[in-house]
């Protein structure tokens, strides 16, 4: 947590102007730098690149903490078309990445002709992943990446809970007992606050980075909000029976015909939809491809397993309280 929460972004780029460069001739290029630190910025060069076209800065003219400017001359022979460029600055020796960075055009568009690639090919060797020591900076995520090591470790933390209870109901229909029932209730009622907690800090995350609370929209959130209702409704069950056999018997029924429901509505669900907000569904890439460097996953991994472990802990506690007030009552 503390890894997360305070380790530093890398320098990156974060904005260029002018957005929109000429090409014949050569243009001056502003570059805003985020997390520069104290003093200059080492800025080693600038590349402008679309597929198989690279076209090299001429010259750094200044840099600062916060901003650098270079030169850089734009070929004729991208001659009479537009074209679209991400933005690399090779930082400190490691390479940061503004997608759709600068528009190159020339005097007289025409979208039917063809850019000649030939003449523009570098061999700069682009090295897009971040150094260790430092957490990846990625567009849109900011800041807020850090939140990876808590809204993903407490779903998976509710998951593995549910899957324990999953197959104790499973082994209580086998072989009926009390103090199993009272596993699985207590497995049950810590995965949902799990589920609360991974839903608050979901909400958070998607408000500073979508926008908004709770898009209604995408499949997993909506997923999500189905499954914690079919979970609530569990507890509802229990309370609504007397008999403690009959009910473990109808909440560990229960339980095994949810659990697969509750697996295919987050995970399953959001894979089939063309559309979707969340890393890697609807077609979306997942945060394997993103720039999720050894740093990160250094507290990523760890975290995962502790907040397993974490819960763990409390539902081993939870069960502890359930079945000393359960013994008492069977008195």
């Amino acid at each position: 947590m503390i890894g997360g929460l305070y380790t530093p972004l890398k320098t990156s780029i974060s904005g260029a102007s002018p957005f929109v460069l000429k090409a014949g001739q050569t243009n001056k290029l502003q570059l805003f730098i985020y997390n520069g630190g104290s003093g200059n910025v080492k800025l080693n060069s600038i590349l402008l690149k679309k597929d198989a076209i690279r076209i090299k800065s001429n010259s750094i003219i200044k840099t600062t903490s916060e901003m650098a400017e270079v030169s850089i001359n734009i070929p004729a022979n991208i001659g009479k078309d537009s074209l679209l460029m991400d933005c690399y600055a090779d930082i400190k020796g490691v390479w940061s990445q503004l997608p759709n960075a600068i528009l190159v055009v020339g005097n007289n568009l025409d979208s039917t002709l063809k850019i000649e690639h030939t003449a523009l090919n570098t061999k700069d060797n682009i090295k897009e992943k971040s150094s260790f020591g430092s957490l990846p900076y990625l567009m849109v995520l900011y800041e807020t990446i850090r939140n990876l090591v808590f809204h993903v470790p407490l779903w998976f933390s509710m998951i593995a809970l549910l899957s324990v209870s999953f197959y104790y109901s499973i082994k209580y229909l086998n072989k009926p007992n009390l103090e199993l029932d009272t596993k699985i209730y207590s497995l049950v009622h810590v995965s949902i606050l799990n589920g609360v907690l991974g839903c608050v800090t979901g909400a958070t995350w998607a408000r500073a980075t979508w926008g908004d609370w709770w898009p209604a929209q995408d499949p997993k959130l909506q997923g999500v909000a189905v499954g914690m209702f079919l979970y609530l409704a569990y507890l509802l069950l229990r309370s609504s029976i007397e008999d403690p056999h009959q009910k473990a018997k109808v909440s560990a029924v229960y339980n095994i015909f949810i659990y697969p429901i509750f697996i295919a509505l987050i995970a399953v669900m959001p894979k089939l939809v063309n559309v979707s907000l969340h890393p890697g569904t609807g077609g979306s890439v997942g945060f394997n491809n993103y720039d999720l460097n050894n740093t990160l996953r250094m507290f990523f991994y760890p975290a995962v397993i502790g907040w397993i472990m974490l819960f763990a802990w409390i539902a081993q506690l939870k069960y502890k309280i359930e079945w000393k007030k359960r013994a008492e009552e069977l008195k």
